[in-house]
């Protein structure tokens, strides 16, 4: 709704995360946050002791995905789910597809 608002010019300034679905798709001015009042909220990867002793590959496989998913190609993969209905699993295939990730 606040995207539909400031879109439709009803306000001026809205608070967002920059993860946000529809920022990727709208045409607003992103402010720097210059005095760090927001924390930063990186995406991480989690994933329990027990599996990671059972499979320890997976500690490779994961450590390729850190930095590799932008605010930006978080937003998009966001709208795709949020806005345009696509399966979770799909987006994230076609990401890792395409940064080389995935067979």
């Amino acid at each position: 709704m606040k995207y539909q608002a400031i879109n439709e010019g009803k306000i001026d300034v809205m608070v967002i995360f920059t993860t946000d679905g529809q920022l990727s798709v709208s045409d607003v001015t992103v402010l720097e946050d210059d005095k760090n009042f927001y924390p930063s909220y990186l995406c991480g990867n989690v994933i329990r002791s027990e599996v990671l002793e059972e499979h320890p590959e997976l500690a490779e496989i994961f450590n390729k995905l850190t930095g590799v998913i932008s605010d930006k190609d978080m937003a998009q993969m966001n709208y795709a789910v949020e806005s345009k209905g696509k399966e979770p699993r799909e987006v994230a295939e076609t990401f890792l597809r395409n940064a080389n990730l995935l067979k």
